[in-house]
């Protein structure tokens, strides 16, 4: 029998998000877009309760059979952020830059300037990498899809930030998730 200490690997803790802005074919050739900043309180994975359902006959008071589907496995991100390279891959970036009137305040006078977004119900697809607190294990998603939303609901505690929610779609070549031990190579 495998005792409990020898079963005994954890994840614990994170400390980075890698982000890769297409599907990943080849984890062994991936190159990462970007280390999402993840808020503490704001990140979330876990896979939904399955569906059980029974059927019961007359005559017994256990189930005859049972069907059911396994639960769906979801990502949530607070990102907090409003970094052109985060904000333009969630919503849909004006090709100009937009600038406001001059304004003045007391020995300063100057404008604001930015990039424009637009609203967009397009759903945003990649692969995640989620290290570790210890750097020692990694929890690839090879594909999710998701959408985001803007958040701003606690502005004297928080800053504004990106909610990202996905979800981990199946049917992938290589794995749909995979549990990762850092091997090093040196």
């Amino acid at each position: 029998m495998t005792t409990k200490e020898q079963l005994k690997k954890l994840f614990e803790g994170v400390s980075q998000v890698r982000y890769s802005k297409s599907v990943i074919t080849d984890l062994a050739t991936a190159e990462w877009d970007l280390e999402f900043p993840t808020a503490r309180d704001g990140f979330d994975f876990s896979q939904e309760d399955g569906t059980l359902n029974p059927t019961k006959v007359f005559g017994t008071a256990a189930a005859w059979s049972m069907t059911g589907e396994s639960g769906a496995v979801n990502i949530n991100l607070t990102i907090p952020t409003i970094s052109d390279d985060v904000v333009k891959i969630f919503y849909n970036q004006k090709a100009t830059d937009i600038t406001s009137k001059k304004e003045g305040e007391v020995g300063a006078t100057g404008t604001y300037e930015g990039k424009g977004y637009f609203m967009s119900d397009k759903s945003v697809e990649g692969s995640f990498m989620i290290v570790s607190e210890s750097g020692k294990h990694a929890l690839y998603l090879k594909h999710i899809r998701g959408y985001a939303s803007l958040k701003f609901d606690d502005p004297t505690g928080k800053p504004m930030a990106i909610q990202f929610n996905a979800m981990l779609l199946g049917g992938n070549e290589e794995c749909d998730f995979a549990l990762l031990e850092w091997k090093p190579t040196t």
